[in-house]
């Protein structure tokens, strides 16, 4: 999904650059107030990718008779943006996706509900939500709006052709998909794939690097190109809140730490108390979170394999090329062993 322009039909008003997030950039920002925060609820907890603070503020917002959007999949396994208005619709948005997501309407489906003067939460990237406030051109007080510490974002095409393989030598049809599956723990959470073949449930479940689809998005080989000069790190987004995984907490506030999984919350203009959220907190810092979320700051270097690997992307199987191409590849270790002989050597 680029965008296009066709200069036969442009008539220089210059609104695309008046809502380019490139172009606009925010000043970057210290949040007001930084906290470690845990949903009381072990199951919501459970299900969370990480300490289960969206569902929190998503179930009030609701509550107060707003709307929800987030991130969620399609029958097709597509990850696009939706709204909930129930309590129900809720699950769907809750979870990682590592996938680009579509935003499609849901910009204007946000003015609409905001000029009726519903309460709107929107979640999304950190770009998402600059793009979303540069296209509202005014401030709502009725709009809260929630980025997280993001990595970057992998193509939709690669997911597509991952999902095509698993369906061919796996099973019939995708019944589920968990990114962030922490039945053995917050820490060694799996990538998990409910399907069914011949009528019969089958699920397959992998722990971290063992899972290749993750193992590509990590070695940086197909993350959208403007991931790696991001336009919104250091709370540039304009957001509200900023969550995420507190990576590190066990260093940190070991007090506090269990491998159930834990948000970082960084509050940048307060909405609500969070002792009236039914969680567990501690107030932390910023910088001390910093040193194990590095990519709230810094933007993924992109991998030297990146071209090669899309110009070869349907000449092979996705899965043989996200391992020929990926950090732990048999070829990129010997090339790193042979490197560190020869320097231990001076050769």
């Amino acid at each position: 999904m680029y965008p296009k322009t066709d200069d036969f039909l442009c008539v220089n008003c210059t609104l695309c650059e008046k809502v380019c997030p490139v172009i606009n950039q925010n000043i970057e920002r210290k949040p007001e107030n930084v906290y470690a925060v845990k949903n009381k609820n072990e199951f919501i907890r459970e299900s969370s990718s990480s300490g289960g603070f969206f569902l929190l503020l998503g179930e009030k917002v609701i509550e107060n008779k707003g709307v929800v959007f987030g991130a969620k999949y399609t029958n097709d396994w597509e990850v696009v943006h939706d709204y909930a208005e129930n309590a129900k619709d809720l699950i769907p948005l809750q979870g990682s996706k590592y996938v680009q997501s579509r935003v499609n309407g849901s910009f204007v489906e946000v003015e609409s509900f905001l000029k009726k003067g519903r309460q709107v939460l929107f979640t999304g990237t950190p770009c998402q939500i600059a793009g979303l406030k540069l296209f509202l051109k005014k401030k709502y007080d009725n709009l809260i709006t929630i980025d997280f510490i993001c990595h970057g974002v992998p193509s939709p095409l690669v997911f597509k052709l991952y999902l095509n393989e698993i369906k061919k030598n796996i099973c019939d049809e995708i019944k589920e998909i968990n990114m962030r599956d922490k039945k053995s723990g917050w820490k060694n959470y799996s990538f998990t794939i409910v399907g069914s073949i011949n009528g019969s449930l089958i699920k397959k479940s992998e722990v971290l690097n063992d899972n290749i689809y993750r193992r590509g998005f990590l070695s940086d080989i197909y993350l959208r190109p403007s991931c790696h000069k991001c336009p919104s790190k250091n709370f540039k987004s304009g957001s509200d809140i900023t969550i995420g995984d507190y990576w590190g907490i066990d260093t940190i506030h070991p007090e506090f730490y269990d491998n159930k999984g834990i948000s970082l919350v960084c509050i940048h203009k307060k909405i609500m108390a969070l002792d009236s959220l039914n969680c567990f907190f501690i107030q932390s810092d910023i910088d001390k979170a910093k040193k194990y979320n590095k990519y709230i700051s810094v933007s993924a270097k992109p991998s030297v394999y990146r071209d090669i690997f899309f110009r070869e992307i349907h000449s092979y199987s996705i899965i043989d090329l996200i391992k020929k191409y990926s950090n732990d590849s048999k070829l990129k270790k010997l090339k790193k062993l042979f490197f560190k002989i020869r320097k231990y050597w001076r050769i």
